[in-house]
């Protein structure tokens, strides 16, 4: 052990600004010695413990957006929907997904059951004060026929996503990066630095930009519906899982009868832990990779969405002459996008001040060390010992220099 002792000269103490050195005592007590050491070791992992884990003598950036640059779906050619496929009963429509789908750069909803209602007659001008008799017939819209039907297989169409990543390691399109999609979809909600401790996986369930087959020409992400599903365990006909609490009819209420939410998240970060590599233990890789995360809800009050449209085959048993519309209620599959993540950089800056608070909490090994000493006649009257003499030396001479360069003492 070595502790630091204060020793002010005579010289000193006739300078007003006199500096008070610091000159070093062997002191022969082995529980001090291992003391200092064991908490030296302990401080000195938990350092390198922290970089290796928090990555904080990196530059970090968290990445947080919600949308993506553009999504769509698309069929596949050889595999098209087909109402032959559904397990279910009553009328089914093989709609292009152009009419199946509302996309905007954040959420996308899919049809998968459609009610619509036709309505006639329609509001008329009518002169402010008069009666209802005195304007002829009724102002208000009156629901005339009702159909309803599924959109025939909705899973089979696949998810298009580009995006864009804007981070303090520049800017890259999504095209240029490497993605993945995990097996199990689970353990996702946590802070993203915790997360990229998880690395990147041995097995895929689906890749992206790693050079197959299928990234030769167009990077784009391709993602089936069903794939989307079955990431998180679902499939549209299971019943839904809260519909039985507000059942009136007994009949169960299945998924692509009422819909349900996806949130789809792309995850990008070059802090991806791998034990097999050392060199990702305290250093970002040199290529961004992706992850593409999937979680799902069932909502209570179902998910759809209402809005009047021009075109129904409704239309056709409208009465001549007479104004109608079709209103139209879509459950279906509402899927939310993000962007989120974390990125590290190499900085000079981080790093000093990383080694700055480094060096300033190895000093709590020499503080506690020197409270310890400093408390060395409680601690040997509570342990029923006697004083050391190098703590009666210490306290004889601490406004003294001793006139050799080192007291190397002898005590118990």
């Amino acid at each position: 052990f070595s502790g630091e002792q204060n020793k002010t000269g005579p010289r000193a103490a006739r300078c007003a600004m006199a500096y008070a050195t610091y000159r070093r005592c062997f002191l022969p007590s082995s529980a001090l010695g291992a003391t200092y050491k064991l908490l030296t070791y302990v401080l000195a992992f938990y350092i390198v413990y922290s970089a290796m884990i928090s990555k904080n003598h990196l530059r970090l950036e968290e990445l947080s957006e919600d949308g993506v640059l553009f999504a769509r779906l698309e069929e596949d050619r050889h595999h098209p929907p087909s109402c032959a496929a559904l397990n279910s009963t009553g009328m089914c429509a093989e709609w292009s997904w152009l009419e199946a789908c509302e996309a905007t750069s954040s959420r996308l909803f899919l049809s998968t059951f459609i009610e619509e209602t036709l309505l006639v007659g329609g509001p008329k001008l009518q002169r402010l004060g008069s009666s209802r008799d005195e304007g002829g017939a009724s102002s208000r819209w009156q629901e005339s026929k009702e159909q309803s039907f599924y959109i025939g297989e909705p899973e089979a169409w696949r998810l298009v996503l580009e995006t864009r990543l804007n981070s303090i390691a520049g800017t890259f399109s999504g095209q240029d990066l490497p993605g993945f999609m995990r097996k199990n979809q689970t353990g996702l909600n946590v802070k993203p630095t915790e997360y990229v401790r998880r690395g990147l996986p041995d097995e895929r369930a689906k890749s992206f930009g790693f050079g197959t087959a299928a990234s030769k020409g167009s990077k784009r992400i391709k993602l089936p519906v069903k794939d989307l599903l079955d990431s998180v365990g679902l499939h549209l006909d299971q019943e839904c899982r809260r519909c039985a609490e507000f059942n009136l009819t007994g009949e169960p209420a299945r998924l692509r009868r009422v819909g349900l939410e996806l949130d789809v998240t792309l995850f990008y970060s070059n802090l991806w832990l791998s034990w097999a590599d050392p060199w990702t233990w305290f250093w970002p890789n040199e290529e961004i990779t992706f992850e593409v995360q999937v979680t799902a809800r069932q909502p209570l009050e179902k998910v759809r969405t209402i809005r009047t449209v021009g075109h129904s085959e409704l239309l056709d048993d409208a009465p001549a002459g007479v104004k109608s519309l079709v209103k139209r209620r879509s459950y279906g599959i509402r899927m939310f996008f993000h962007q989120r993540g974390v990125i590290g950089k190499l900085d000079a800056a981080s790093f000093i001040l990383f080694m700055l608070q480094s060096l300033t909490f190895l000093n709590i090994a020499w503080t506690v060390s020197e409270v310890l000493c400093d408390s060395t006649p409680i601690l040997c009257s509570f342990l029923g010992r006697q004083v050391p003499e190098w703590y009666d030396f210490l306290v004889s001479n601490k406004n003294e220099i001793p006139n050799v360069g080192e007291a190397k003492l002898k005590g118990s």
